[in-house]
This record gives structure tokens, sequence and C-alpha cells, in this order.
């Protein structure tokens, strides 16, 4: 499934990651062939069969680590779950050919590893029995992981786990953002799925507290959840943020009232890839090797940007009691922050990808740093940023250091990039204990518009 309206995309370098992660099913979709093409804002979205997705080169680094039992017949056997829904793993309009975005990944991580994609279709109970029995080497398929879960499968984290609230367009419901919130609704969630579990955990509080229960009401498919909350037999359904996304921009007859970390409010959940326990495909800690991905034709670079990779194993980190967490509340002054002081790439929605901090002065936030990308073992610590009124009191060296804590306290490692001409900031991370590990280019490129029905 491709969008591409022309815009600027900001590419660090790929880290591919393989480890595994439980989540929550994603709902089931029913093909309807004979609708036109979706599109959103003007643009046509290729659901066709013909993708023509970007390919990665084999990485011999990485490829020398595959486990020989895997790599012996040249094929990486992957599940996902093909009755799934947009833009997660879904049929394309042939009704045979699987696309989405968690397809493109695997495709991505066979390259890599210089192995042929074998996809492999299962229903979301048989992903879980089908790895453990090593008839799949990888599952791709929004699985969240959980500490359950860890005693049986390995993981390989690739995004966060967002979970959101979908009401129709005219529901008077305005915000699903605690227990009480869903007090006497009927709801609607996936079976078997990480959602469901926090559902029926706000369910049982609403009830020790005196309120008035949810009905919970299970679907197979996502379409007839949608029937349901046209109809009005269903007021909320409770799943993956993606495919909500997805659903009203393409169809506008329903909003998102609230979202939630997959993992419940005190943990950000993660989105992985999910292998059996032990067959050394993921680990507890991968490489950084950046791969270099050629470009589609009439994708343009528009600006190249010399970096540095800093590693932190010498970091302990330093808890800071001034460091206080950001939330999405918060953003309009995080934009704000990073416009005038420029740290990197930041956009309305990053403060997803992990925990951000920040410290004010008279209530105004004046510096910030958090966590973005999360290869298996590591974590890297972005957005490092100080108003310029208030420099030079260590505010940012506070704040880099408080976030390593919480990265450590993960058993995690952290590491950041950096702007090569920053060498104001290189010599100060140089000083905490990270040491400089390998140059990076950054690209942003520009991506041309799409025709008609392609991508």
């Amino acid at each position: 499934m491709r969008l591409h309206p022309r815009r600027a995309v900001a590419m660090p370098a790929l880290l591919l990651l393989l480890a595994v992660a439980s989540c929550g099913a994603e709902p089931t979709l029913a093909p309807e062939n004979a609708a036109p093409p979706p599109s959103v804002a003007g643009q046509t979205i290729n659901t066709g069969p013909e993708q023509n997705r970007v390919r990665a080169e084999k990485v011999e680094a990485l490829a020398a680590e595959v486990p020989a039992a895997i790599a012996e017949d040249g094929k990486l056997a992957v599940g996902v779950n093909g009755e799934g829904s947009p833009p997660l793993v879904f049929p394309a309009t042939d009704d045979t050919t699987l696309i989405g975005v968690e397809t493109d990944l695997a495709q991505l991580v066979a390259d890599v590893l210089g192995l042929e994609l074998e996809l492999q279709n299962s229903s979301w109970e048989n992903l879980f029995l089908a790895v453990k029995s090593g008839k799949y080497e990888a599952v791709f398929n929004n699985v969240t992981v959980t500490e359950e879960r860890k005693d049986t499968y390995d993981f390989a984290t690739y995004r966060v786990d967002q979970l959101g609230w979908q009401v129709p367009a005219a529901s008077s419901i305005k915000e699903i953002a605690k227990p009480a919130d869903i007090a006497g609704l009927r709801v609607s969630v996936g079976s078997g799925t990480n959602q469901e579990k926090i559902l029926l955990d706000w369910d049982e509080q609403n009830k020790r507290a005196g309120l008035k229960p949810a009905e919970i009401l299970y679907y197979q498919k996502y379409g007839d959840v949608l029937l349901a909350l046209k109809s009005g037999r269903v007021q909320a359904y409770f799943g993956p943020n993606p495919s909500i996304a997805y659903n009203i921009a393409v169809s506008g007859d329903s909003r998102i009232v609230g979202t939630a970390s997959g993992a419940g409010p005190d943990l950000q959940g993660l989105i992985a890839a999910m292998t059996k326990k032990g067959n050394g495909l993921a680990g507890p800690v991968v490489p950084l090797a950046g791969v270099t991905v050629p470009l589609p034709d009439g994708w343009e670079v528009a600006a190249t940007v010399a970096g540095v990779q800093l590693s932190g194993e010498n970091v302990a980190g330093r808890p800071d009691a001034e460091a206080v967490p950001l939330t999405a509340a918060d953003v309009p002054e995080m934009l704000d922050l990073v416009g005038r002081t420029q740290p990197g790439p930041f956009l309305p929605r990053t403060i997803e990808l992990g925990g951000y901090l920040g410290i004010r002065r008279e209530g105004a936030l004046v510096a910030m740093a958090g966590r973005r990308l999360r290869p298996p073992g590591w974590t890297e610590i972005s957005a490092v940023c100080t108003d310029e009124a208030f420099r030079g009191r260590g505010l940012a060296t506070r704040l880099v250091l408080a976030v390593a804590a919480g990265i450590r306290a993960r058993g995690e490692t952290p590491f950041m990039h950096a702007a090569a001409s920053n060498t104001g900031a290189i010599r100060l991370y140089e000083s905490l204990g990270f040491r400089l590990r390998r140059t990076a280019t950054f690209l942003a490129v520009r991506v041309p518009e799409p025709a008609q029905g392609r991508r």
C-alpha cells in the first residue's frame, strides 16, 4: 500500500532490527474489489498487487549472523494474518497478494539478510503457534511486546504500539482517556488482543468503583465493526491506531476521540517482529549497521548532511528531579522550542516514538531531550535543545543524563546522532562519556507526485 504526496522526508541511516514483540491482533477487513481505489487529500492510494516496493541491498555483516538452520534454504518464512486491515497487512485488489506496512518491512529485512521472502498466511491465533513450532521463522503482524510473551518468544522492535478509540463522526462522545469514560458504553475490541486486556482491566476498575459496566462486543472483521459503528450497535471501537487513522482518512465518517499506549498507562508499548525464543534470529542486541537503500526512480535528494553516531556504553546516566515527562499537551511548546533551536527533525507526532523530558523556568519550556529510535538493546537520545537565553547552565547535560538513566534502567544502551558540523554538541556528548562510533550521512528526499492509481 503506497501513498506518497510530494513532501520532504528525513531519512537517517536505516536500522534494520530482528527481535520480537507480543501485541494485539489487528482487526480484519473483508476485501471490496468493486470499490474504487481509496484516496486521501486527492492522492490515490495504490492497493493493487504491483507495489513497486523500495528494496534494500544485502548487508554481508548482518547476513553472516543468520543461523545456519534458517539460512540453509535461502528463504525467510514470515507469518502474517492476511485478513488484516490497511495499512498494516491486507489483501490487494486481486484478493490474493498480501500488501501493507508489515509486508514491506519483512521484505526489507529479508533483503538485508540476503534471503528470499516467503510470506505465509495464517489466522491471528495460529501465528503464535506456528512460530513456537518453528514453522514460521518470524512474524510481522502488529505484534505487541509483553513480558508474558517474552517467556516464549524473542522480539525485535520497530515502531511504537499506539491504540485508538474510534467513534462515529456524529457521536456525542468527546473523549475517551480513562476507565470512567467507557462506563455503560457499547464497545468493540478484537478478541485475544492486548487491547482487549486493557479494556477488560478498565471495565473491572469501573465495576469496583460502582460505575456501570461496559457492554463489550466482538466481531471477526474490521468491516463488521465499521458497520456496527454506523448502525449504532457499537458506540466506540478500541483498536490499532494505524488502521483507525487510515479508515478515517479514506472514509471521513468517523473520528478518533483518544489514544493509548498498547502497554498500558505507565509504559510505551512497542510493536516488533516475533521469532521463536532462542532460534538465534532475534537477539538482545543488534549491530547498529547503516544500510544504504537506492532511491526509486523519480525520487530526488533534497539535502545531505554529514553526521556522526556516538555510542554510550560508558554512560550511566543520572536521574534529575527537575526533568519532567512531556506529553501530547506539551507538543505546541516542544515544536516552538525545536523551531527556534533546530536540533534536528521533530514533527507533531515524534513524541509518540518515545518519552521526552523537559525543564521549565517560570512555567515555560526552556530545554528538552528524549528517546527516538530503539533497535534491540539500544535507544537513541534525540531532540536535545535549550532556549538560547538559558544556555551555558548545564540544562542539556542534565537532560541527556536523565534520559540515559531511564534507558539504562531498562537494560539498554544509549546512543546519539549529531551533525558533524555541530562540534560543540559533540564535545559535550564526549565529555559525558559518549564515544564517536562512526560517521553517517543523513538524507532528505523529495517524493514525486504519484500517478493515478500508482505509488
